[in-house]
């Protein structure tokens, strides 16, 4: 079998997003997805299409997600959960049920225009991560 063949046979892998640098981003909310990794975890992605950036590493015109890893972490489910209150200026009672269901089905939040404040930290075992703080924009 050629590469042709190999190419026109394979399943298509995912997309693979651009992930938000340390800086300040303002962009519209193009989408907020459930989706299942490879690994059959839960996530949560954010596709943000940044307009204007303080950042270096993030570039206006273009598409970054923001991923919360729900089965993998057991921070990410309150956290993706802080993140919605504060982009939609609720508490915490205001994300139930009936709200996630009108996100994910009716996808209330597309075309919000938010910002997003992001800035790398390390974590208690040492890795790199980039910590997100979530406003509606000005």
């Amino acid at each position: 079998m050629g590469l042709r063949d190999k190419v026109a046979g394979a399943e298509m892998a995912g997309k693979r997003g651009q992930y938000l640098g340390p800086g300040n981003h303002t962009g519209v909310i193009q989408a907020i997805k459930e989706i299942q990794t490879r690994k059959k975890e839960d996530a949560v992605v954010l596709e943000l299409k940044v307009e204007e950036t303080d950042s270096e590493e993030t570039y206006a015109g273009d598409v970054y997600t923001v991923m919360w890893m729900i089965d993998r972490h057991e921070s990410a489910a309150g956290q993706f959960k802080r993140a919605l209150a504060d982009i939609v200026g609720c508490d915490e009672d205001g994300i139930d049920q009936d709200f996630l269901n009108t996100l994910f089905d009716e996808k209330c939040l597309d075309g919000t225009r938010i910002t997003v404040r992001s800035r790398n930290i390390k974590t208690e075992s040492n890795n790199d991560f980039t910590l997100h703080n979530f406003e509606p924009a000005a």
